[in-house]
């Protein structure tokens, strides 16, 4: 019973250590998401969809970097924004959902989902920063 637990516990931690990483491709998701949607709608078919995905994040991750790499700090801060800010909401839905299987009251679930989205949103600009940092030398 005890290893059980402890798996479990090492389960979980893994996979908030994967979505803390993965959070600060949140956006290029989302907005792959809606090329897909967008071109299935317009007769493009599957493949079609998963192409004009593909190509909108790939387009959305370079322009992300590019724009990091930017002489202006406004330009800088904006673009942590972008991505900072969709972590957060993807990092609140993914708490929310996880703590929906234990026996916590909705206050705590919201509370704990807050405080794990900010601290998502905080780690994913921490890490565009350093991105930008060590990409512009």
């Amino acid at each position: 019973m005890i290893l059980a637990l402890c798996l479990a516990l090492v389960a979980l931690v893994g996979l908030l250590w994967l979505l803390i990483t993965c959070s600060t491709y949140a956006l290029p998701l989302g907005l792959g998401l809606f090329g897909a949607v967008l071109a299935y709608r317009t007769g493009a078919g599957w493949l079609g969809a998963a192409i004009v995905a593909t190509i909108t994040a790939v387009f959305a991750v370079n322009a992300g970097r590019m724009l990091l790499c930017s002489r202006s700090l406004s330009v800088r801060i904006v673009t942590v924004a972008l991505f900072s800010i969709p972590a957060g909401v993807a990092g609140y839905h993914a708490i929310f959902g996880v703590t929906a299987v234990g026996a916590m009251t909705d206050g705590w679930r919201t509370a704990l989902s807050s405080i794990a989205s900010v601290v998502i949103a905080c780690t994913t600009a921490a890490r565009l920063a350093t991105t930008a940092r060590s990409a512009r030398g």
